[in-house]
């Protein structure tokens, strides 16, 4: 009777876990994408306004700037859109499951199955740190681009 509690509260357990591993990897793909949406946008508005700066001829240094800047960004760019790269997971076959369940008895497959489930999560765990580590230094290229744009914008302006 105790068994069956501990291996009803495993596997309980391990269901939830394998929830909010999902929901993790759903909200990085989420940040990712807007990121990439906004990183598009602002690379038009930039390489549109680098433009004009070409051919009004102003000093070489700022178009120095927006050229590292426009680099910088690409780069940030592919960061994100990696951070959106699909991954196989384990796959359950459920007629294979229901084959398997039909050699266990209940408390058996409870743990079977916990175990699976656990093996699941330790994959996804570590695919969602790869995908938090590729979103973290798009984040770094996005910000030194977005300073070196607006120190580029600055600049321009005031003609420092």
């Amino acid at each position: 009777m105790v068994e069956d509690k501990v291996a009803q509260l495993l596997y309980k357990t391990a269901i939830r876990a394998l929830d909010i591993e999902k929901e993790i990897s759903k909200n990085i793909e989420t940040k990712a994408q807007r990121f990439v949406i906004f990183s598009g946008i602002l690379f038009s508005i930039t390489s549109t306004y680098f433009f004009v700066f070409f051919d009004k001829s102003f000093d070489k240094i700022y178009l120095i700037v927006f050229i590292i800047s426009l680099i910088v960004l690409v780069i940030s760019i592919f960061f994100f859109t990696y951070t959106l790269k699909t991954y196989n997971y384990i796959s359950f076959d459920m007629e294979e499951l229901i084959i398997i369940a039909q050699d266990f008895d209940y408390n058996n497959l409870i743990k079977r199955l916990t175990g699976t489930f656990s093996d699941y999560i330790t994959e996804r765990r570590v695919i969602n740190n790869h995908k938090i580590s590729f979103l973290d230094v798009g984040y770094v290229f996005f910000l030194i681009s977005l300073i070196s744009i607006v120190f580029g914008i600055v600049f321009s302006i005031f003609n420092v």
